[in-house]
């Protein structure tokens, strides 16, 4: 068992029916789907951007074309996801 600090959550990765929680000097594999996680951290400010990823709306710094940056890396846009992204960081 492991307690998360949300601030700390850098971002989620979908590993099969595990997540991936990356923290900035750790990595946690937690046994739970991502819709189940998604359910959980989007009233926290988090978002599905893509099928394998969850991101904090405010890490996101900008956007071109498909692709997300944030300081902890470039993400994956999914084109099911993007209106809703874009929605949101207007």
């Amino acid at each position: 068992m492991h307690r998360v600090p949300i601030a700390k959550l850098l971002y989620c990765k979908a590993e099969g029916d595990f997540v991936r929680l990356v923290l900035a000097k750790k990595i946690i594999l937690i046994g739970e789907t991502m819709h189940q996680l998604e359910a959980r951290l989007v009233p926290l400010g988090f978002l599905r951007v893509h099928r394998s990823y969850l991101l904090h709306l405010n890490a996101v710094q900008k956007v071109e074309g498909n692709r997300l940056f944030t300081a902890s890396g470039v993400f994956p846009l999914g084109r099911k996801y993007r209106q809703e992204v874009m929605r949101l960081l207007r």
